[in-house]
């Protein structure tokens, strides 16, 4: 990520999902990257508003738990394009990382705007949903008032 910052590179939703990713498995985006990496990360995902695919966008939402403050808010205002936009059903396991990832989100209106452009794709998804997906996607919201969006 470093040597993209340094380059000016434009990432592709599907770099931008995985890098996501891959700061969230380190646990917090504020304590594992150095500001000027979390700023080119957040802009590269509000920057990148075509492309993008169910596992990049369930990526970035798993992620939003690696975030907090308005880095987090920033993040959730750029997920419900992009959920909609997807052109492919999402599988069991794209929602399940998806509200997973809005563990640590409290309950409010960015949160429900996420909430909302999951919905359609929790109904029109293929799969019979297994217990853990169940239990990751309940997990997810936990800090969920009752809601029509939840």
């Amino acid at each position: 990520l470093a040597a993209c910052v340094a380059s000016g590179e434009r990432l592709t939703p599907q770099d931008v999902g995985a890098a996501m990713h891959a700061v969230s498995k380190l646990s917090a985006a504020d304590s594992v990257l150095p500001e000027g990496e979390r700023r080119y990360l957040l802009a590269e995902l509000e920057r990148n508003v075509d492309g993008w695919d169910s596992l990049a966008v369930s990526s970035c939402c798993y992620a939003a738990r690696a975030w907090s403050g308005a880095d987090l808010q920033a993040v959730l205002a750029a997920l419900p394009p992009r959920l909609a936009q997807a052109p492919e059903p999402f599988r069991d396991r794209h929602l399940s990382m998806a509200l997973f990832g809005l563990s640590r989100c409290a309950d409010g209106p960015d949160t429900r705007a996420v909430l909302a452009a999951i919905a359609p794709r929790i109904a029109a998804c293929p799969d019979d949903f297994q217990a853990q997906v169940i239990g990751n996607c309940l997990y997810g919201l936990q800090r969920c008032e009752d809601s029509p969006e939840v």
